[in-house]
């Protein structure tokens, strides 16, 4: 039984696709009929804390490693590493969605390994529009949207509207 009142922090990792390109596809189904939806998949941060915790009754440790994840809210465009470093490393302490034991301290790349394939293997949710969020009943302007045009997020976070009337000053 491991005494994690004693344990002694020995390193923290974050992994974060958010410099990535998270272009996706994602098949939908939409009156019967099959789509391929194009958008950008949420950011997501992993943290994960190394810890060395004595065993009770022996005088050995063992290495844990909690993992926290930390993902886009799909209706914000406009985001943080730094928010989201904060809200994952919340989450392994309070809540983790991994936690590992190891007799002998694991390798830095076998720890930054299982952070990436974790945030891979989840399941793709895509940043909506402002239609989508009006189409939910909620306000856009509750949520952080992006407000200017940026090169990377031209393709899917300008909204519609936006989109409109940007060509039609062009072909004006």
């Amino acid at each position: 039984m491991l005494d994690f009142l004693r344990k002694k922090l020995i390193n923290q990792y974050v992994y974060s696709n958010i410099d990535e390109d998270r272009n996706c596809v994602k098949s939908v189904r939409i009156n019967g009929r099959l789509y391929e939806k194009h958008g950008v998949d949420c950011a997501t941060t992993a943290v994960a804390l190394k810890y060395k915790v004595p065993v009770y009754g022996v005088k050995q440790f063992k290495t844990v490693i909690l993992v926290g994840i930390a993902r886009q809210n799909p209706c914000d465009s406009i985001i943080s590493i730094n928010t989201g470093t904060e809200e994952a490393m919340q989450n392994a302490l309070i809540d983790p969605v991994i936690k590992v034991e190891y007799n002998q301290s694991p390798t830095d790349e076998s720890i930054f390994l299982l952070l990436q394939s974790y945030v891979v293997g989840l399941p793709v949710q895509m940043i909506k529009t402002t239609e989508e969020i009006k189409a939910q009943g909620k306000d856009p302007n509750n949520y952080c949207r992006q407000k200017k045009s940026n090169k990377y997020y031209n393709d899917y976070y300008r909204d519609a509207f936006e989109t409109l009337g940007y060509y039609r000053n062009k072909l004006s």
